[in-house]
């Protein structure tokens, strides 16, 4: 560890058991930083650069607080040594929670108060930076320096504006009055892996691979550093994450996100990018009395999970996993609704049973299909019993613990994804959007959980099979061939039933539940169905988005208590009226794609009436781009929003 003394400037060796007391800088980089080799060398030239009034500032404060020496991240590491360099981010959680004081440097706030709801201090560039997470949170004591290293207030002062900022909460950002009664990492480690994971989903590094090495000492983990590989990292950091801990809520990465956000994903087990964490900032351990806690390990063909799931009960190729989590129902942010905490403590001091707070409608769950339904796999590679994998649309579900009463304890292989050839197989008709900035149709959830932009898929057995004239033949060959002789073309036709199920939500007008019941054949071994029926209903859909209320309407097929919208039908097109307004509608139009003859594509249109005042001008508190500038740089303005399902 180097130590750069504050009274020569120069740099210190300190490899002892004993490091003496020392200040630590916490900054974020810009041009004209002061390296090792200018510190070293002693060039003369290296004052002139734009760095060095930071490093003789922060060496003047050092001195103040009564330390002789400071560790300053751009001078203290020796950069062009692999080995100093994979070192010192190893060991830059210890070395920040070691440091008497942290001397947090924020060149772009102001001293002034920095509660104000417009202060530069909440729009610092400082929490937006992948390096700094840790630094705002493992120091006992850190006190803030704005520009011109003017005192703006300590850690201790500003911990629920802090907590407001970054959405962290009080208990993890640090002990209150600086009196740490645990380490660091104890302190961390009570939150979930998924909430740790979510501090970092805002925050942006300049390499790729940063965004996995900042994250070591939050998980008390240890890899080699190997820049240039990108993305991997995070993939390699999550599978060190899973060697020391037992936390299987690392799986609920992409919990809360819309279908929409899923078009153009690649499966994976593991999360490919934080961002992917940004809804589980209340996602916690949680246990079930009578379910065991999941068990899991990586290995070459997938993660080999132990856990309690229920098989569904409509779609036998899909399970749900329970991860042994939940969902808080009271957050400790700053920002959460105060009268929301109140009925929440009330309703737990008259039931009795604090920790029973996520019983009901918070477990986390996870979706997963069977390897072997109707897919195509390379040779070797067939799926075998108990092998599921993840797609890239089964996103983590909320549920009650009544929807688990069906459990069972199973073992199973969670397949990697990459020596796959084919998917399940599809259905002839999709949910497809397209790329517009003013989007106005949002698909909040489906049951069964079913891909956005690509055709819907099979989640059952084989569909059942009968002799059959086919229609096609006759059609094609009637003038040709005697009706006697068609009688022998008999081909096995496979037919199937069944729903599908969207929470389709439009702009300034509500949530809807389209019901779509469809029927398709296909003849032989044919993966793609050329005959099929397609029926909708559209409903008024008020309950909220809860998949257990979809998975409850599928069952029972009850919709009596929902309001229908009234249909009418003009050739191809069927039109909902909604309701309480005098010409606002929907409108399904089915028509075929030119590149796949045997799919249907299903228009949903709404007029401009049924939109937002804003659409089609800037609305500027969305940063929206305006249709005048659509149409300067290619885009076709239109009338209409419309969101496509084939």
């Amino acid at each position: 560890m180097w130590l750069l003394n504050t009274s020569t400037l120069c740099l210190e060796r300190q490899d002892g058991q004993v490091i003496p007391p020392y200040a630590i800088l916490s900054h974020t980089w810009s041009d004209g930083e002061l390296s090792h080799q200018d510190i070293i060398s002693g060039d003369p030239a290296a004052r002139h650069k734009r760095g060095w009034v930071k490093v003789d500032k922060t060496c003047r404060l050092a001195s103040k607080y009564g330390l002789n020496y400071v560790w300053i991240d751009t001078c203290c590491i020796n950069q062009a040594s692999s080995a100093e360099l994979q070192e010192a981010i190893n060991s830059m959680f210890k070395w920040y929670e070691h440091a008497d004081i942290c001397i947090a440097y924020l060149e772009d706030a102001d001293k002034d108060d920095p509660w104000a709801p417009e202060s530069t201090f909440r729009k610092s560039r400082w929490f937006t930076r992948g390096w700094t997470l840790q630094e705002l949170l493992v120091p006992a004591e850190i006190d803030f320096y704005g520009s011109g290293f003017e005192f703006i207030a300590t850690k201790t002062d500003l911990r629920v504006l802090i907590a407001e900022v970054t959405g962290i909460a009080c208990d993890y950002i640090g002990d209150y009055l600086g009196f740490p009664a645990e380490s660091a990492y104890e302190r961390l480690s009570k939150a979930s892996v998924a909430e740790r994971m979510s501090w970092m989903a805002d925050r942006q590094t300049k390499r790729q691979e940063d965004v996995a090495y900042c994250l070591l000492g939050i998980f008390n983990v240890h890899m080699p550093m190997l820049y240039g590989e990108g993305v991997k990292a995070f993939q390699r950091l999550q599978e060190e994450i899973m060697k020391v801990n037992a936390d299987a809520s690392i799986l609920s990465w992409g919990l809360q996100e819309t279908c929409c956000a899923w078009r153009l994903d690649a499966a994976s087990i593991l999360a490919p990018l934080p961002t992917y964490f940004e809804e589980c900032r209340n996602v916690m351990p949680h246990a079930v009395q009578g379910v065991d806690a999941p068990t899991f390990s990586m290995h070459q063909k997938g993660l080999q999970l132990k856990a309690s799931m229920r098989v569904d009960s409509l779609h036998s190729k899909l399970v749900y996993v329970f991860l042994g989590c939940c969902r808080k129902t009271e957050t400790s942010s700053p920002t959460a609704n105060k009268e929301y905490h109140q009925l929440q403590r009330a309703r737990r001091l008259s039931s009795g049973h604090e920790e029973k707070r996520a019983a009901m409608g918070e477990l986390v769950v996870l979706p997963l299909v069977a390897a072997n339904t109707e897919t195509e796999c390379l040779v070797g590679e067939e799926a075998q019993q108990g092998e599921y994998i993840r797609p890239v649309w089964c996103r983590p579900i909320v549920v009650s613990e009544a929807f688990l009463r069906d459990f069972e304890t199973r073992e199973i292989v969670l397949r990697r994804q990459t020596r796959v050839a084919g998917d399940v197989r599809g259905l002839p008709f999709k949910v497809e959007f397209e790329c517009l900035y003013h989007q106005q149709h949002t698909v909040l959830s489906t049951y069964p959980p079913q891909p956005i932009g690509t055709r819907f898929c099979r989640l059952g057995g084989t569909p059942r099979t009968k002799k059959v004239w086919t229609r096609k033949i006759k059609r094609w060959l009637s003038p040709l061939v005697e009706e006697t002789r068609l009688m022998s073309l008999g081909y096995d036709e496979r037919s199937e039933e069944g729903q599908r199920l969207l929470v389709v939500q439009v702009a300034s007008r509500g949530t809807f539940l389209l019901a779509i019941d469809y029927k398709v054949v296909t003849v032989g071994a044919s993966s793609v169905p050329w005959d099929h029926e397609l029926h909708f209903r559209v409903f008024s859909f008020d309950d909220g988005v809860c998949f257990e209320a979809l998975h409850h309407l599928a069952q029972t097929q009850d919709f009596s208590h929902l309001q229908q919208l009234q249909h009418s039908r003009d050739r191809a097109k069927h039109v909902f009226r909604l309701p309480k307004e005098d010409d606002d509608v929907l409108i399904l139009e089915l028509s075929k794609l030119s590149y796949q003859v045997d799919v249907s594509q299903i228009r949903i249109t709404a007029p401009r009436s049924a939109m937002a005042p804003h659409v089609g001008c800037y609305h500027k508190r969305n940063q929206r781009l305006s249709a005048q500038h659509h149409v300067q740089t290619g885009w076709r303005k239109s009338t209409r929003r419309t969101l496509r399902f084939i």
